[in-house]
């Protein structure tokens, strides 16, 4: 016989309560894996970009290795050419004064060679105006065989 309390209505009700249950720890279920997936996707990408991280910041110390080197560099070459310029400023004045000092020599070389010659000059005029045309010649063919 069927128990009195196993009625229509607690039958349906008992199966409603049973797929209502069911429904609802099988959403639970669902629930939990798409969490664990989405947790377990989630620690991928922290480890994706812990990864990506390392690599950028090894990127990024050698570059500024890289960028300290080459600034080094620079500096050294920019100071090796502002000593060669400063070498070639003091060689080209040097070089200006001894060309002045040269052309100053060469014009009083010039200037004592114009008086002497003016002085030459001077008196072979003096001693031409008091020699014979024959002595003048005599002399002149003196000075050529010289």
């Amino acid at each position: 016989m069927i128990p009195l309390w196993l009625t229509p209505k607690v039958i349906k009700g008992g199966l409603l309560g049973i797929v209502v249950m069911t429904i609802f720890f099988t959403g639970f279920y669902i629930r939990g894996k798409l969490d664990n997936n989405r947790i377990t996707k989630l620690q991928v990408a922290l480890k994706v970009s812990k990864s990506n991280y390392d690599l950028c910041y090894e990127n990024l110390q050698r570059s500024n290795d890289n960028w300290l080197e080459l600034t080094g560099v620079v500096e050294e070459t920019n100071a090796e050419v502002i000593r060669q310029g400063e070498e070639y400023k003091a060689r080209v004045i040097q070089l200006r004064a001894m060309n002045r000092e040269a052309l100053m020599h060469l014009t009083a070389s010039h200037n004592e060679a114009m008086r002497d010659m003016v002085a030459e000059a001077n008196s072979l005029r003096e001693l031409m105006q008091e020699l014979s045309a024959s002595e003048a010649c005599h002399l002149a063919m003196e000075e050529i065989v010289k």
